[in-house]
């Protein structure tokens, strides 16, 4: 990544030598916006791979069931370069990825997020948080269903400290890109 620029003292020489440092900024700049969206990628990646993972209400998880139960999207990501800086952002919705983030019920009280945050209401004493019997509810199929609610899984969570922790695939990436 080094470059080295030879100057003269001539004023064509300083010129080429602006060219130089010109071009050098904009492929610098360019760089940096691709190893930005690369990170963002592969932020997608892990929190695909987290969520691939978390068991639906029958135990099944996406991967075995092929199906995609919990509906979690990330197409809203998006990463943004300017002058001085660039900005991956990695966006997840989902009707329940509240719940499947920080859990709900007493499971969530004895398998709480690594946080000890949780939802808004969902392990609240004025609530179902911590009732050892679990609660009935109508499902969307017009069905009563019982539960305990559910353990934080953390989806979000998990792939934030995956990312602060595996350096060396970013080190990679930035190898790759920066050269």
């Amino acid at each position: 990544m080094p470059k080295t620029i030879r100057v003269r003292l001539s004023q064509q020489s300083i010129d080429n030598a602006i060219k130089e440092v010109m071009k050098y900024r904009d492929d610098l700049k360019t760089k940096v916006a691709v190893f930005t969206d690369r990170l963002k990628e592969y932020g997608i990646e892990v929190v695909n791979a987290y969520m691939k993972n978390i068991p639906n209400p029958t135990g099944a998880t996406n991967f075995d069931s092929g199906t995609d139960y919990w509906n979690f999207n990330t197409d809203d990501s998006e990463t943004s370069a300017s002058r001085t800086s660039a900005t991956a952002i990695i966006r997840v919705s989902g009707e329940r990825l509240l719940y499947v983030e920080f859990g709900y019920g007493i499971n969530a009280v004895y398998a709480p997020h690594p946080t000890g945050m949780y939802g808004a209401g969902s392990n609240s004493p004025a609530g179902h948080g911590t009732d050892e019997n679990g609660w009935w509810y109508t499902g969307k199929d017009g069905e009563s269903h019982h539960t305990y609610g559910a353990v934080a899984y953390a989806p979000v969570w998990n792939t934030a400290l995956h990312l602060r922790t595996h350096k060396d695939v970013i080190h990679s990436i930035a190898k790759e890109v920066f050269g």
